[in-house]
This record gives C-alpha cells, structure tokens and sequence, in this order.
C-alpha cells in the first residue's frame, strides 16, 4: 500500500501516514530505516495492519523506491481513467 507521510513525532518516535482514501495510518521509528531525516510530505510505501490501538504501517519505505511501487498498482485504473478521457473527447472531436 502506498501513503504520503503526514506527521511526524520526531521526540516520541512515531508518526503518521495517510493513504489515498484519507485513512492514517501509525507508524513507530523502528519500521522505517531512515526515520530521523524525515520531514513530511514523503511518499511511502507500507504494510497496513490492524493493531491493537488502531491501524498501523509496518515495513515503511520512503523514496523513490516507494515512488515506483505506488504507480505499478494504479497503472490498470490510469489506462481506465484514459479510456474514459479518449471516450469524451471523441464527439467533442467529432463536432
């Protein structure tokens, strides 16, 4: 699942992330590698789970990485999304 960071708790060692739905997600300093450089606003990619206060990201990835595996799944509803363009446009094209 991929996500956009939204908060950080840099003195506690926790933060944030909210998928595409609007869903947040918790996330502890010790399921990202590189927890102490991030700022917010980073693209993630993570395992959710249900825990036991909640839902929670696990395995997060920040980066490029995470970038790459977040448009691999929504490539089938682009090509969807275009289809549906094209089929618009075709009898503004027409007229």
């Amino acid at each position: 699942m991929t996500g956009t960071v939204k908060r950080i708790v840099p003195e506690r060692g926790f933060g944030f992330i909210e998928d595409s739905r609007g869903t947040e997600y918790f996330f502890h300093r010790s399921s990202v590698d590189n927890f102490d450089s991030l700022q917010g606003g980073e693209t993630a990619s993570f395992e959710p789970e249900d825990g036991p206060k909640g839902k929670r990201a696990n395995n997060v990835q920040i980066g490029v990485a995470a970038a790459a595996e977040s448009t691999a799944p929504e490539a089938p509803a682009a090509e969807a999304t275009d289809a549906g363009a094209e089929a618009e446009s075709a009898p503004v094209d027409q007229a």
